[in-house]
Parts: C-alpha cells; sequence; structure tokens
C-alpha cells in the first residue's frame, strides 16, 4: 500500500511538473497586410556588390576580415558555444577518481613502533534524472544565448558594411566636389589674370578686380575645407577595414562609375524577420521561456543516481591481496520549506518572458517605421534628382545668358559673380543629391536587412 501510494504521489508531482507549459507566454504578433507580398526577390548577403564597384566589394572584404568589432564578436559566439557544451554536459553522468596511499608508524607508551600501510583506489559516479526537464531547459536557454549572440554578429556585420559603403560614397562626392572647386578656381584664376591686365590698361575699375580676388580666394578656402574632409573620410575607412590609414590606397572614382539598382515594388513586410535585431528579440522569448520552465521544475525534488567502486590494500603503492567494493544509490533532494522562494522565481521569470513580449513588439514595429522611412526617403531623393538637375540646367542657361550681358555692358560684374555662384552651388546640390539618394538606398536596406533590388528578368 505505502508502494502505492509513493508511486502515485510520484506520479502527480510528473504530470504537474509537466504541466508548466501553461506558464508559457506567447509571442504571436500580425505583421501589416498591405505590406506583405509573395513575390519578393531572394535575399542577397552580397548586396554592395549590386553597385558594381570593384574596390569597394575589396574594402568590405577586408573589413569582414579584419575589424575589430567583427573579430570581437566572433569570439562572443565561440564562448557561447562553449557554454552550450558545458550546459550539454549534463546529460551525461559524472565520474570520479581517486587514488590515495599512507604509511604510519605508531608507538604505545615504552612500546616498539607499530607500522600501518595503506592503499585505496576508487570510482565514483553520479548521475541527475532529468524528470522535469529541468537540463533541458538548461540547454534551451544556452542554445538560445549561442543564437542570440549569433544575431549580433549579424547586426554589427550589417551595421559595419553599411557604415563603410555610406562612408565610400561620402569619399566619391568628396571627390568630386573637389574636381568641381578645382574647374571653377582654374577658371576664376584665368579670369582674374584677365582682368588683372584689363586693370592696368583701365578698361575695368578697381571694385572689378577686387571681386573677383574675393572670389578667387573663397575657391580656394573651399579647396582647403574638402582636402581636409578627404583625409578625415580617409581615415575612417582605414578604420573600418582595421588598418592604419597610412596603409590604405584608394583609387580616384566618381558617380558615373556606379550601377544604381533600382527598388523592388515586390518588398514584404515578412523581410522584417529577417533583420537580427527582430530575430534576436524573438529568441529572446524563447530563452525567457526556457527560464520559466527551469524556474517551475526547481520546486520538484531531484533524483540522482550513484555508484562506487573501490579497493583497498594493507599495502603501500600496491593493490595486493585487495578488499573490493560496490555501492549503488538513489539520492534524493527536496525543498520542503523557503518562505516561497521558488513560486516568486517562477514569477520573476513570467514577468522577464512579459517584457521580452513588450520589447519584441517595439523592434517590430521600429523596423517597421524605419522601412517606410527610408522607403520615402528613396522615393523623395528619386523625386529631388531629377529636380536638381533640371535646377542646374536653368543654370546654365542663365550663366551664359549673364556672360554675354556682362560683355556687352548691360549688367554689372557683381551680377555676373552672383550667377557664376549660383552655378556652381547648382553643381555641388547635384552632386549633394546624388549622395542623399545613395544613402537612402544603403537605409534601406539596413532597414530591411534583406534585398529589395529589382529582379532581373
Amino acid at each position: 500500500m505505502k508502494k502505492q501510494i509513493i508511486f502515485v504521489s510520484f506520479l502527480a508531482l510528473f504530470f504537474s511538473a509537466c504541466s508548466s507549459a501553461h506558464l508559457q507566454v506567447k509571442s504571436q504578433y500580425e505583421l501589416p497586410k498591405n505590406l506583405e507580398n509573395q513575390n519578393v526577390a531572394l535575399v542577397k548577403p552580397t548586396w554592395w556588390e549590386e553597385f558594381k564597384l570593384q574596390e569597394l566589394n575589396a574594402l568590405v572584404e577586408q573589413s569582414l576580415e579584419n575589424n575589430s568589432d567583427m573579430l570581437m564578436a566572433l569570439q562572443k559566439i565561440e564562448q557561447a558555444k562553449l557554454q552550450l557544451n558545458i550546459a550539454q554536459a549534463s546529460y551525461f553522468p559524472t565520474v570520479d577518481a581517486s587514488a590515495n596511499t599512507s604509511s604510519n608508524k605508531k608507538r604505545e607508551y615504552k612500546e616498539n613502533y607499530a607500522n600501518s600501510e595503506s592503499t585505496i583506489a576508487s570510482l565514483s559516479m553520479k548521475y541527475e534524472l532529468d524528470l522535469w526537464g529541468k537540463i533541458r531547459a538548461s540547454n534551451s536557454i544556452a542554445q538560445a544565448a549561442l543564437t542570440m549572440t549569433q544575431y549580433d554578429l549579424d547586426t554589427i556585420r550589417l551595421s559595419l558594411i553599411s557604415t563603410l559603403v555610406q562612408t565610400y560614397f561620402e569619399y566619391i562626392a568628396n571627390q568630386e566636389k573637389i574636381a568641381l572647386t578645382l574647374e571653377v578656381f582654374e577658371n576664376e584664376k584665368q579670369e582674374f589674370d584677365i582682368m588683372q591686365k584689363k586693370y592696368e590698361l583701365g578698361s575695368i575699375s578697381a571694385l572689378d578686380l577686387s571681386q573677383q580676388k574675393s572670389s578667387l580666394l573663397s575657391y580656394e578656402s573651399t579647396l582647403a575645407t574638402l582636402y581636409f574632409q578627404k583625409q578625415t573620410l580617409h581615415s575612417t575607412l582605414a578604420l573600418l577595414v582595421g588598418k592604419p590609414s597610412q596603409e590604405l590606397e584608394l583609387q580616384e572614382s566618381s558617380f558615373e562609375k556606379i550601377a544604381v539598382p533600382k527598388v523592388s515594388e515586390n518588398l514584404s513586410s515578412t523581410l522584417l524577420l529577417n533583420r537580427p535585431d527582430v530575430a534576436k528579440a524573438y529568441e529572446q522569448i524563447q530563452s525567457s521561456n526556457a527560464s520559466i520552465h527551469m524556474a517551475f521544475a526547481s520546486q520538484f525534488p531531484s533524483f540522482s543516481l550513484t555508484g562506487s567502486a573501490g579497493q583497498a590494500s594493507v599495502s603501500l603503492l600496491s593493490l595486493s591481496n585487495p578488499t573490493t567494493t560496490l555501492g549503488l544509490g538513489l539520492g534524493l533532494n527536496l525543498n520542503l520549506f523557503d518562505q516561497g522562494a521558488l513560486k516568486n522565481q517562477v514569477k520573476i521569470e513570467q514577468s522577464k518572458a512579459k517584457e521580452n513580449v513588450e520589447n519584441y513588439k517595439k523592434v517590430l514595429l521600429t523596423a517597421l517605421k524605419e522601412v517606410e522611412d527610408s522607403l520615402n526617403s528613396v522615393y523623395t531623393n528619386n523625386l529631388q534628382n531629377e529636380l536638381k538637375e533640371s535646377i542646374l540646367q536653368q543654370e546654365d542657361k542663365t550663366l551664359y545668358l549673364s556672360q554675354l550681358q556682362y560683355e556687352y555692358g548691360l549688367i554689372d560684374f557683381s551680377s555676373l559673380l552672383d550667377a557664376k555662384k549660383a552655378h556652381t552651388q547648382a553643381k555641388e546640390a547635384v552632386v549633394n543629391q546624388k549622395l542623399s539618394y545613395l544613402s537612402s538606398l544603403v537605409t534601406l536596406q539596413k532597414s530591411l536587412s534583406s534585398s529589395w533590388f529589382e529582379k532581373e528578368d
């Protein structure tokens, strides 16, 4: 009868432990239907190659190999793998071996010395029975930790590549501005030399010559600033690829060499699930649910099988004529009274899981916002590209007409200078707008963490 009661109690504990599923926190969240589209381009991990810049491809490859943030993230993954191996070791029994040998001399009062020698060797084993899934939950937590470190690596990788591509485009834009300013500066310098001779002949006023000199100095100052920015961007790129600035050699390039891909119209909200921050937030919920199960299982007794075997001999460093011992046992460990600490720990883990669910929703909503903002930015910048080009065309006509009017004496030199400055600013605006459009494409790529390129037929 007692055996039956113990067996029934054991079953009751078992099924009550299995009922921890009702404590799990669900993580379902509906994605907006208006963004879903199944005809979406496949993910392209090497999205930067679509710009068809060999130097950029080489820089990205170097950064993935040498960047310190990437290397540190890889070490964290290695640490997480080792932690998982430690957790998985709990599935197997622990085996300990020990050996001891000793020699003692003992002398009673006025008696001769009596020698005693002994040698003992033993082997013991302990195996914990995972009746309530506590060890399985511990392994699930370790596996989730490994997965999250891998998502951290993906986040760092995406951020690194996006920053590198963005900085490289800024470097190209800087080269474009330097070339533009140098061209204007040389033209203005030749114009100043001509005006200097005209002034000596008395055909122009000192005011016109002074204004031209001021314009020339202004462009010279702009060049100095642009060269400083070039060095700063160069050193930034060197840092991203993990090299000293002196060892990084960059070629001259321009926006004309960039193949600008089109944004695919078949974008799906399910692409957001590929974002490493979204995936990590979801994995945190899974880890919290495993922690709930682990805390719940800690309320129930733990059982362990123990076994031992040994030999002992009354000789030094020898097991001759040994005495052999064998042992087998079943251990039970149960917390009878803990002031409700274990139950409160379950509630704490539940609260953490609910917190992670809210964090998942927040990360997902933030991702949706970033994608929407990026798409709007791409559309707006593409429209601005056309407008800036149209403005430049009008400034070309304005400058041409202003030069004619100045030659015929219809306007003063100050008006001609204003037309030249407006024309130069229009050219710079086109360069800046091209950079803004490319930057918006990079931002869209980063926000989706997937391919947004138009599929080829």
